[in-house]
């Protein structure tokens, strides 16, 4: 459990002390590292309470009054997914062959008009 060591000048760490004697405690921190400090730095040394622990017995007693939530075990039965091919219908099953032969017959009708406009405007003189 980890504790918070309050130091004379007013900073705090909190760490887990692995070492305690008479003259100095040190006090693992986060990082990993290993910090030693004097009795004579030291104001306090406060027991962290993990937050679960902090709850009121009315907190505990409304936590107590939420139904537990509904487990739904077939969630991922192939029964319950759409068929892509019925969803997505033609464009599933494109292959490159097909998708070129689609985009060159979408390009002539868009450039057909345009190629008789063009010729329209050439025989303008």
């Amino acid at each position: 459990m980890a504790e918070t060591v309050i130091l004379n000048s007013g900073k705090s760490v909190t760490g887990n002390i692995i070492e305690e004697t008479d003259d100095y405690i040190k006090v693992e921190v986060s990082s990993g590292l290993t910090v030693t400090y004097y009795n004579d730095e030291i104001r306090d040394i406060v027991d962290d309470v993990s937050p679960s622990k902090t709850f009121s017995s009315t907190e505990k007693e409304a936590a107590s009054d939420i139904p537990p939530a509904e487990v739904n075990t077939n969630r991922y039965a192939d029964e319950n997914f759409d068929d892509p091919e019925e969803i997505m219908g033609e464009s599933y099953s494109e292959t490159p062959e097909n998708f070129r032969e689609r985009m060159e017959k979408k390009a002539a009708e868009i450039y057909a008009p345009l190629e008789e406009k063009i010729e329209n405007f050439k025989n303008l003189d």
